[in-house]
């Protein structure tokens, strides 16, 4: 069907062809009424059991949401052909920039090899069946106007089921597919993985797998501006052997940020600091030895004073004076490395750092005990509090499998919530159980809860139990009651007791739950307000209680927006923006809340100079390596307020 210059279904002016393909064409489309441009797929049923198969992209696409993939807004289908509109990105392949400049700098390909880490990650960490992408390349990499990465062309997709041994269909792009996708094995996270290397040998090489020599050469050969790092990285994605290489994003991510200690030069510098400490440590030794050897009563002093030490380092924490607190410990940590409680502590101390975000809490903590405790097998490392925290922490984190890993670590649990935290753990790692078997097994984790003695464990493990039904929708259908169930409990336990009474962190979580349940309710409706309204509440609550971060203005600022109370929303934009001047989160929402006041206004004559002032002072503060898809929607009304003329 031809296309371009028709009005598409009374709605889509069709203006260009974008692309075309052997089983596709993509065009440029405006809606007339929105004035917004998208991209039309145009697909012969004919094409549909072919290898790119349509409807596997398009029910893959239409359940995913992250801002470096394309949404699916709608499907049509015509006579013998499909047409799905997609969002349309503004933006160039990386690969016909690749002809443009032969290669990218180091820094360039490493800020985009973080965004692309980033959507692999959310796609494989999709629960049940996470998505392997297994069609990396420059071609299918396109670079927006403001420097992020879309992710596009989902057409050989697949969802990886670990019950499933081998996959139906050898496909993937020559030179950049793994060896797995032409054999008999399954395709899982690693395959992404290689081709993620091959990637960005690519692009910082400006040499692909099928131009001369016909091979992955050691990066630094193609590109002598290439650090050891980046060589190192490369290298590692694209081995041969699925289990030499990353065994999953994360992994990888961690190495980009790290990259300067993968350096020999680093290595070395590292050694030498290393040397010098030997010697202090060896002379410290030897001199310990004449000194000291054989008196049994300075061992007994040392433990008092070890004790002494947590004691002070304890009452610091308690005053929440993180770094002081684990400065202390590390004090007591040097008096005796065969004691667990100061270890315990500084993890502690991370964990429970509310200067940090919560991920980065968990990360510090986690890597705490992994690097000081775990990976140097010292006699502490089979501690059960130590394990129990480490698995508890993974829990906390959703990392089901690490978590009974290090459940599955302590032989016979004094604590014996960890029996059933180990089983929860177990079933939502492995997914090995009907989801009936799971009801049953989290049910019993859920009745054990309820008979904890210590009132601040029952309150975060109320908190902990909540995570588990809001990310098992396919188990817990519409579970927002069940949540602000428990998260109610919680506070009145809370409040009953006086322990966790005022807790910003059981307030926020009780702030989302009701804005989660008006989400699924009618807008404008009374439950739905009155949702809302308790939406306000607690997060008001967490506010006053400690969480003074721009998230918590944030979601105050659009919950009054949701029920219409522009003047409140204003207010809080204007407070949010007084307690964090620099940060452009604030300007963005005021200039979006200015937007849809006038677009909702009944007057025919609108005024959008607000929206372009509070642009132009977000501008300002928005670093364009973040990707923020509010900002970016407040710069596609710019654009279309520029295009229609009402702002200059």
């Amino acid at each position: 069907m031809e296309l371009i210059g028709k009005i598409f279904e009374n709605k889509y002016q069709i203006l260009d062809v974008l692309g075309k393909g052997g089983m596709s064409t993509v065009y440029l489309a405006k809606d007339i009424k929105l004035q917004k441009l998208w991209a039309i797929k145009e697909v012969s049923v004919s094409t549909i059991n072919s290898k790119s198969n349509l409807m596997a992209e398009t029910n893959i696409l239409k359940k995913l949401d992250h801002p470096a993939l394309p949404r699916i807004v709608d499907i049509i289908t015509i006579d013998d052909s499909i047409y799905l509109v997609l969002d349309y990105i503004d933006g160039i392949s990386l690969d016909i920039q690749l002809q443009e400049v032969g290669m990218f700098e180091e820094k360039t390909v490493i800020d985009w090899a973080k965004q692309i880490c980033d959507v692999l990650d959310y796609l494989h960490c999709i629960k049940p069946n996470p998505i392997i992408y297994r069609d990396m390349k420059p071609g299918n990499l396109m670079l927006t106007s403001l420097g992020k990465i879309k992710l596009i062309d989902f057409g050989i997709a697949r969802e990886y089921k670990e019950e499933v041994s081998t996959d139906t269909t050898c496909i993937g792009t020559k030179g950049y597919a793994a060896s797995e996708q032409y054999g008999s094995h399954q395709t899982d996270a690693r395959t992404d993985i290689y081709s993620l290397g091959v990637t960005l040998y690519h692009l910082a090489t400006g040499k692909g797998p099928n131009d001369p020599p016909y091979e992955i050469k050691p990066a630094r050969e193609m590109n002598p501006l290439l650090s050891e790092g980046f060589e190192y990285i490369i290298s590692k994605c694209t081995k041969q052997d699925p289990i030499l290489r990353y065994q999953n994003v994360k992994e990888v991510i961690f190495d980009l940020e790290n990259i300067h200690k993968l350096n020999s030069s680093y290595r070395e510098l590292v050694r030498k600091k290393m040397l010098k400490v030997y010697i202090i440590l060896f002379s410290f030794v030897l001199s310990s030895v004449f000194i000291f050897s054989g008196n049994c009563g300075i061992q007994r002093e040392n433990i008092k004073e070890y004790n002494s030490i947590i004691k002070t380092g304890e009452e610091l924490k308690a005053d929440k004076k993180y770094d002081e607190a684990i400065t202390t410990f590390d004090i007591a940590v040097e008096k005796n490395t065969n004691r667990p409680e100061a270890y315990i502590d500084i993890a502690n101390s991370y964990l429970e750092d509310t200067s940090l975000e919560e991920n980065q809490r968990l990360e510090k903590g986690i890597s705490y005990l992994i690097d000081n405790v775990i990976l140097k097998k010292i006699s502490v490392a089979k501690d059960e509090r130590i394990l129990s925290l480490m698995g508890n922490t993974f829990f906390k984190e959703k990392n089901y499998k690490e978590a009974y890993k290090y459940y599955g670590m302590i032989e016979n649990p004094k604590d014996k919530s960890v029996i059933f935290y180990k089983d929860t753990a177990q079933t939502l790692g492995y997914d090995q159980k009907s989801s009936k078997e799971i009801i049953t097994i989290i049910s019993n984790l859920e009745n054990y809860i309820k008979t904890m003695p210590d009132t601040d464990m029952r309150i975060r493990s109320y908190m902990d139990l909540t995570d588990i039904y809001t990310s098992n929708q396919d188990i817990y259908p519409n579970s927002f009651d069940k949540v602000i169930k428990l998260l109610e409990q919680a506070n009145s336990l809370g409040k009953a007791t006086g322990n966790a009474a005022g807790d910003y962190k059981l307030y926020v979580r009780l702030g989302k739950a009701y804005n989660d349940k008006a989400g699924n309710l009618k807008e404008g409706t009374a439950k739905y307000i009155a949702s809302m309204k308790k939406s306000l509440e607690y997060y008001n609550l967490a506010l006053n209680n400690g969480f003074n971060k721009v998230d918590g203005y944030y979601s105050i600022g659009n919950a009054y927006e949701k029920i219409g109370s522009y003047v409140n929303s204003e207010k809080t934009f204007e407070k949010m923006i007084n307690m964090f001047p620099n940060d452009y989160v604030g300007y963005t929402q005021l200039g979006l809340l200015y937007y849809n006041i006038e677009v909702h206004s009944p007057t025919t004559k609108k005024t959008y100079t607000k929206v372009n002032v509070y642009y132009k002072l977000a501008l300002k503060r928005y670093d364009r390596s973040i990707n923020d898809d509010q900002f970016g929607l407040l710069e596609d009304h710019i654009k279309e307020l520029k295009a229609q003329k009402s702002i200059k």
